[in-house]
C-alpha cells in the first residue's frame, strides 16, 4: 500500500482519483504519521529514497521522502511531500537500518532539511555494487542494478519532472508516486543478491565495516566544507598575475633578441602590429574575473554578469554572449598558433606529439601552414628540451613552460574559484566519489554536473593554495599524511626489507648511480669488443681505446647525488616505481634520453636491486592473467577485475590482436594491490576516527581526503589531545594491513590546511 501523506489532503483527493488505484491512500500529516509509527515499530529495515529539485543539499528543495517497510508478504510505502514537517520521521529513521541507492545524496538532504544529526546506520546498494565489480566498467546507477539483477528496464524520465520544479505550482501525480514506489520496491531483492556475492568473495568487513559506514563520514565532510579566506586567495592571484606579466615581458625580450641575432630569420613575420606593440595591462581586465567574462561592474556600479554589461551598439538589447576582454590588448598572447609562428619565423624546428621535428612553413599571406600538426603541450616541450638540450630555443621554451603553469593556475584557481562559495553556508564545498576509481581510492570534484564543487585532490600542495582553506572561528586544521605509504605497502606485500633500507637513504640517487654505471659498463664493453673483433686503423684504435677507458672509468666511479650531475637524480625519480609497475624499455629510454637497449639495462639494474618486490608484482600480474582479477589484501579481500583479461581467459581475444590492452591490464595489476590496500586502510581509519568523534561527542570532523592524507577540523581547545588520538587510530589501522613493517603518519596543526 502507498500512503501519500500531505497537508493538502483535500486538494489531492480531488486531483488523484484513488478509486482507480486501490493501492494508494491519501492521508493528512497527523493520520499519516500515526500510520507510519504503527508500521515502523515492527521493522528493523527502512528502505529510503528522496526526490528533490536539484543536487545541492543546501539549495535543493525536498519534494518527496519515500520510506518502505517490508514484511514477508507485504510492502508498506510512506511518501511525505514537502508540506510535511519530517524532523520526527527522520529521528525515527535513526532507529532503523537504512537501505537505499546512492544514500549520500538522501542523508545530506535530510540533514539540511531537519535538525537531526546525520544518519549513519546505512546500506548503500550503489557502494556495494561498486566494490563487488570494481574495474569491470559496469554501470552502477539504479537502473543498471535493476537490469543486472532483475532483468528489467527502468525508465527514469519521470525524475526529470522533479528537477528545478517550482513548489508553489508543482503537483504530485500518480506517476510520481508509482515512480518512487518502483525505486523502493526492488531494493530488498537487489540487496539480497549482493549479499550472496559479498559472502562468496568474503568482503563482509569491507562493505559492512568500512564502505557503508564511510558514506555518512563523507556526507558529513561535504556538508561542513571549508571557510575560504578570500583575502589570501586574492593575494595569491595578484602575485601570479604579476608573475605572469614578468614572464610575458621576458618572452617578448627573448623573441626580440632571437629575431636580431639568429641567422636566416624572416623578420617581416615578427614585425609590425602585435609584434611591436608595447605590453600594457588592460585596467578593465583587473576589474573582472581572470577568464575575462564575468563580474564586470554594471551601469550602476554593481558587480554582475558581463552579459548584463555589454550591449549591442547603442540598443538596450542584451547580447547573448559577452565578448572576451583581452588582458593585454593588441599584444602577443603566446597562443599555440603564435608560438608555432615564432618557431617558423625564426627558422627553428617545432615538435609534434610524435616527437618529429620540422620548421613550420607559411602561406603567402603569412599564416602558418597546418599549425595544429605541431604541439606545445607541456610534456611534449619537456621532451624537446631533453632531445635538443642545446637548442637556441631553450630559454624561450623554459619561459613558455612557466607561462603555461601560471596561466593554468589563474584559469583554474583564479577569481572565479571564489564564485564556488555557497551563498547559504558561506563556505566552499566539494563532493567525493567514494568508489569510482578502479583501485578504490576516492575521487573529488563536481565536474559539469556540479561545477561549484571544487576538486580537493587536484588543488596544488603549495602553501599559497592551501593556506586560504580554514576551519573557521574556534577551529584548527589537523593535516595528517601517511609517511611513504606506497613504498611501505609495497615492501610489506613483498616482504622486501632491502627496499625499506634503500628508502631510508637517497634511493633515487642510488638507483641512478647503479644504472648509469651499468650503462657505461655496457658502452665500455661494446668498445672493447670492437677493439678485439674488428680490423681498425691505428687512428680508429686510438679513438676506441680512449672511449673504452673513458666509459670504463665511469662504470666504476660515476656517482649521482642530489645536486650533481644536475638533472640526473630528478630524471630518475619516476624510474623505481616505473620499473616495479612494468615500464617498457622504450619508455624508460625515452624518459632518460637514452636508447631502448640502455632503457632495458636500467630496468634490469633496478630489478636486481629489489628482486623480492619485482617478484611480488610479477606474481600479481600472473594471477590476474590466470583469474581475471587481483585481491588487494587479506584483511578486506577487496578486488579489482580486468575485463580484457577475462576475455582472454575465455579465449574471446588473444595477445596478438589485443596486445596493448592486455599489457596495460597486466601493468595495472602490478600496482593495484598496493594502491588498493592504501585506499582500504585510509577509508577504515576515516571510519574509525569520525565514529570515535561522534561516539565521544568530540567537536571534530574530517573535512577532506587527498589519497593518503586525512584533513580534520578540531575545536582549538582540544586539538592537541584529539590529534594524539587521531595519530594512534591512523597508525593502528594501517599497521593491521602490514606484515613485519610499520607505518607512521606526519601531522601538522595550523589554522589552515597545509601540506
Amino acid at each position: 500500500m502507498i500512503y501519500f501523506i500531505t497537508r493538502k489532503k483535500e486538494e489531492y483527493s480531488k486531483l488523484i482519483d484513488t478509486s482507480l488505484f486501490d493501492n494508494i491512500k491519501i492521508l493528512d500529516e497527523k493520520e499519516g504519521k500515526q500510520k507510519y509509527y504503527d508500521i515502523s515499530t515492527h521493522h528493523k529495515n527502512a528502505y529510503v529514497d528522496i526526490e528533490a529539485t536539484g543536487l545541492d543539499p543546501y539549495k535543493a528543495e525536498l519534494i518527496l521522502l519515500g520510506i518502505m517497510f517490508k514484511s514477508r508478504y507485504t510492502k508498506h510505502y510512506f511518501m511525505f511531500d514537502w508540506t510535511c514537517i519530517i524532523t520526527d520521521i527522520v529521528k525515527d529513521l535513526r532507529n532503523h537500518y537504512i537501505i537505499g541507492h546512492n544514500l549520500k545524496y538522501d542523508i545530506k538532504l535530510l540533514k539540511t532539511h531537519t535538525i537531526v544529526p546525520i544518519l549513519k546506520n546505512l546500506y548503500d546498494t550503489m557502494i556495494a555494487e561498486q566494490r563487488l565489480y570494481m574495474g569491470t566498467g559496469y554501470g552502477f546507477g539504479y537502473n543498471d542494478l535493476v537490469e543486472r539483477y532483475q532483468k528489467e528496464i527502468v525508465i527514469k524520465t519521470t525524475r526529470d519532472e522533479f528537477i528545478n520544479a517550482n513548489l508553489t505550482s508543482f503537483k504530485i501525480n500518480v506517476n510520481h508516486l508509482l515512480y518512487l514506489k518502483r525505486d523502493l520496491e526492488l531494493l530488498p531483492e537487489i540487496k539480497q543478491k549482493q549479499k550472496r556475492l559479498i559472502h562468496k568473495w568474503k568482503m563482509q568487513f569491507l562493505i559492512y565495516g568500512i564502505e557503508n559506514p564511510l558514506v555518512a563520514v563523507i556526507a558529513n565532510a561535504e556538508l561542513i566544507g571549508f571557510k575560504l579566506n578570500t583575502e589570501k586567495w586574492l593575494k595569491r592571484i595578484e602575485a601570479e598575475v604579476n608573475k605572469k606579466y614578468e614572464i610575458l615581458i621576458k618572452l617578448d625580450n627573448i623573441v626580440k633578441n632571437l629575431k636580431n641575432t639568429l641567422p636566416n630569420v624572416n623578420k617581416d613575420l615578427l614585425s609590425g602590429g602585435k609584434w611591436n606593440k608595447q605590453r600594457v595591462r588592460n585596467t578593465i581586465f583587473d576589474e573582472i574575473n581572470t577568464n575575462g567574462t564575468v563580474n564586470v561592474p554594471n551601469l550602476f556600479g554593481d558587480v554582475s554578469s558581463s552579459i548584463d554589461y555589454f550591449r549591442k551598439g547603442k540598443s538596450n538589447k542584451v547580447v547573448k554572449q559577452a565578448p572576451k576582454i583581452d588582458e593585454y590588448p593588441g599584444c602577443v598572447n603566446y597562443t599555440k598558433a603564435e608560438v608555432i609562428h615564432i618557431f617558423g619565423a625564426l627558422n627553428q624546428p617545432a615538435i609534434t606529439e610524435g616527437e618529429l621535428f620540422s620548421i613550420p612553413k607559411f602561406t603567402p599571406t603569412g599564416k602558418v601552414e597546418n599549425f595544429n600538426y605541431y604541439s606545445v603541450k607541456e610534456q611534449v616541450l619537456e621532451r624537446y628540451l631533453i632531445l635538443k638540450p642545446n637548442s637556441v630555443m631553450k630559454e624561450f621554451l623554459e619561459a613558455f613552460g612557466e607561462l603555461q603553469k601560471v596561466s593554468k593556475a589563474l584559469s583554474t584557481y583564479g577569481k572565479t574559484f571564489i564564485d564556488k562559495i555557497n551563498d547559504r553556508t558561506g563556505k566552499i564545498h566539494t563532493i567525493f566519489r567514494q568508489c569510482f576509481a578502479e583501485t578504490g581510492r576516492m575521487q573529488s570534484g563536481g565536474g559539469k554536473k556540479e561545477p561549484d564543487k571544487y576538486n580537493a585532490q587536484n588543488l596544488p600542495r603549495d602553501k599559497a593554495y592551501r593556506e586560504p582553506f580554514e576551519g573557521g572561528e574556534g577551529y584548527l586544521i589537523n593535516t595528517a599524511d601517511y609517511s611513504g605509504a606506497e613504498l611501505i605497502v609495497m615492501a610489506s606485500h613483498a616482504q622486501d626489507h632491502r627496499l625499506l633500507e634503500l628508502s631510508k637513504g637517497d634511493m633515487h640517487s642510488h638507483f641512478a648511480t647503479k644504472s648509469w654505471r651499468s650503462i657505461y659498463k655496457n658502452r665500455a664493453n661494446k668498445h672493447r669488443d670492437t677493439l678485439l673483433n674488428t680490423t681498425l686503423s691505428q687512428l680508429e684504435k686510438e679513438i676506441y681505446e680512449e672511449e673504452y677507458e673513458y666509459y670504463f672509468d665511469l662504470s666504476n666511479n660515476f656517482t649521482v647525488t642530489k645536486d650533481n650531475p644536475k638533472g640526473y637524480r630528478q630524471a630518475f625519480k619516476p624510474m623505481a616505481f616505473g620499473v616495479v609497475y612494468g615500464i617498457f624499455a622504450k619508455k624508460a629510454g625515452k624518459t632518460l634520453n637514452i636508447s631502448t637497449e640502455e632503457g632495458q639495462i636500467v630496468i634490469n639494474t633496478i630489478k636486481r636491486e629489489i628482486p623480492k618486490t619485482i617478484k611480488m608484482v610479477e606474481n600479481q600480474s600472473t594471477f590476474a592473467e590466470k583469474y581475471g582479477y587481483v585481491i588487494h589484501n587479506n584483511r578486506t579481500n577487496s578486488r579489482r577485475w580486468f575485463p580484457i583479461l577475462i576475455k582472454q581467459i575465455k579465449k574471446e581475444v588473444d595477445k596478438d590482436s589485443h596486445f596493448i590492452e592486455i599489457s596495460e591490464a597486466l601493468s595495472a595489476a602490478r600496482n593495484s594491490t598496493i594502491q588498493g590496500t592504501q585506499a582500504d586502510f585510509v577509508k577504515e581509519a576515516s571510519v574509525k576516527l569520525q565514529y570515535y568523534y561522534w561516539k565521544k561527542g568530540i567537536d571534530a570532523d574530517i573535512l577532506s581526503w587527498v589519497h593518503d592524507e586525512i584533513v580534520d577540523r578540531i575545536e582549538e581547545d582540544i586539538v592537541e589531545e584529539v590529534s594524539k588520538i587521531k595519530h594512534k587510530i591512523m597508525v593502528d589501522v594501517a599497521n593491521k594491513y602490514l606484515h613485519n613493517v610499520e607505518i607512521d603518519c606526519e601531522m601538522t596543526i595550523l589554522p589552515h590546511w597545509t601540506k
